[in-house]
């Protein structure tokens, strides 16, 4: 087990920082083409399968959107909790997902699904994932947290024998909804979204329950919040259980287009934005920045049909009360009209009300993300 969750931990850390993964650790270096870098599941697909937690359907192919059955659940999330319980049962004669089957069983983290014998291969939907999680949560020793489903908005019609592990995975950061905030429990679930939550189990079990997916270590109750000499920013809105939300706001354009190509210069800003980019917002210190060490994910967003960006990021009042300078960066990366774009982070500072840099060097509406052709 030690070994897997090293690997896989190696894996998930290196994909996600873009590097390459170390030699000694690599089962695999997949190439799916059916799960672009600008995919949302890109970082978990290749790094659970750098590690060899999860397989390709071929070794060109992830197919992301298959469902996945009751017995790939119960078996990935045995990989990353319990794998030396699964070693000590596994007999002869069994089939791939038998062993831990038994195991799930045992530690009681099919409990409260339907998943049962007769149901193993059929597809596992959302809620039962959740309840899933919770359990195996629970075993890694996490403690429970309080919950706030005011942003699940189809929480109201969540079954009650799911309501509790919903509410609990959604606040452990292992489980998000969709665009809308729907969490679409009765759905089935697919397997970019097993990748992903796999590695955010995975982030659970190796900090010994301790550490949360993508959450900073502590959070300042609000009455004690005190961000900065300056106060909370006129951009950003503090919440009542400490978060803090505002909204991130920018354009990305091609950096091979010159404003000589156009006959003016507004032509020229507009006929250079790329619609269709993946934008990421990062925390990131000036210290991580210089040392190429990743940063903390807070949000993702598409430019629109005009190349522009616009989404609303909820981080733990933490990012601010602990942090003098407020390190925020962005990077773009997707196709658009065919071409594949990256971009390099841009240096980390502090942002002022119209999400633009301290120094004034950017451009309305905010960020400007200089992309990048990706030479094949």
């Amino acid at each position: 087990m030690k070994l897997m969750k090293k690997a896989a931990a190696a894996a998930l850390a290196a994909v996600m920082a873009g590097t390459a993964l170390p030699a000694a650790l690599a089962y695999s270096t997949p190439d799916f083409s059916d799960v672009p870098p600008s995919h949302w599941a890109y970082p978990y697909v290749m790094a659970m399968a750098d590690a060899g937690v999860l397989k390709g359907t071929s070794a060109t192919t992830y197919a992301p959107e298959q469902k996945v059955s009751a017995a790939m659940l119960v078996t990935l999330v045995g990989r990353v909790t319990y794998e030396d319980d699964v070693a000590a049962a596994t007999t002869d004669g069994d089939s791939w997902y038998s062993a831990y089957l038994r195991v799930a069983k045992d530690k009681g983290v099919l409990e409260g699904t339907t998943i049962t014998d007769a149901k193993i291969e059929q597809e596992v939907s959302r809620y039962d994932m959740a309840v899933v999680l919770a359990h195996c949560a629970e075993l890694l020793g996490v403690p429970e947290v309080d919950t706030d489903t005011s942003k699940i908005t189809d929480y109201a019609q969540v079954p009650d024998a799911y309501a509790g592990a919903v509410a609990q995975v959604y606040a452990l950061g292992l489980i998000t909804g969709d665009n809308a905030g729907c969490f679409n429990g009765a759905a089935a679930m697919s397997r970019a979204e097993a990748a992903t939550v796999i590695s955010r189990l995975l982030t659970l079990a190796e900090s010994g329950g301790t550490e949360k997916p993508e959450k900073p270590a502590e959070t300042i109750p609000p009455e004690e919040y005190n961000p900065h000499p300056i106060g909370l920013p006129d951009w950003a809105t503090l919440h009542p259980d400490g978060s803090i939300s505002f909204m991130v706001e920018g354009d990305v354009s091609d950096t091979t287009l010159s404003s000589k190509d156009f006959e003016s210069y507004d032509e020229y800003v507009k006929g250079a934005r790329l619609p269709g980019i993946t934008v990421e917002f990062y925390y990131m210190t000036q210290e991580q920045y210089r040392a190429g060490e990743p940063g903390i994910l807070l949000g993702t967003g598409v430019t629109d049909e005009e190349g522009l960006f616009s989404f609303e990021v909820t981080v733990d009042n933490s990012y601010f009360y602990l942090v003098d300078d407020r390190s925020f960066t962005v990077k773009a990366h997707g196709t658009s009209g065919g071409i594949e774009y990256d971009s390099p982070y841009k240096e980390p500072t502090a942002i002022d009300s119209n999400l633009k840099r301290d120094d004034d060097l950017l451009y309305d509406p905010g960020w400007e993300i200089p992309a990048y052709p990706v030479e094949k």
